[in-house]
């Protein structure tokens, strides 16, 4: 099977998921090394997932999310109460960008 090519919003998408996926992980003070131990995966991809060059399976993400003591919802955008996106401009942009 041939491996899709990803479009420019995949590509958004990842380096989103990427900053913010690095960033949990340095709240939970984890490093990349440990992360990594811990998920069964090499280092370097956690640095991929984390720059964006890589995309993070679900199954991976509710790992990440177990192993740095989160609900796997926090990978996701924030929504508020009526269910629209807080930062709804920001998440927009780089859908249309």
């Amino acid at each position: 099977m041939a491996k899709k090519e990803l479009t420019e919003v995949d590509i958004k998408l990842n380096v989103w998921m990427g900053n913010r996926f690095k960033q949990l992980r340095e709240s939970a003070q984890i490093s990349q090394n440990e992360l990594g131990r811990q998920m069964k995966v090499a280092r370097m991809t956690v640095i991929n997932v984390e720059n964006g060059t890589q995309t993070i399976t679900s199954r991976d993400l509710y790992n990440a999310s177990h192993i740095i003591g989160i609900h796997v919802s926090e990978f996701f955008p924030e929504r508020d109460a009526n269910g629209e996106f807080v930062s709804q401009a920001e998440y927009q942009a780089l859908l249309e960008a």
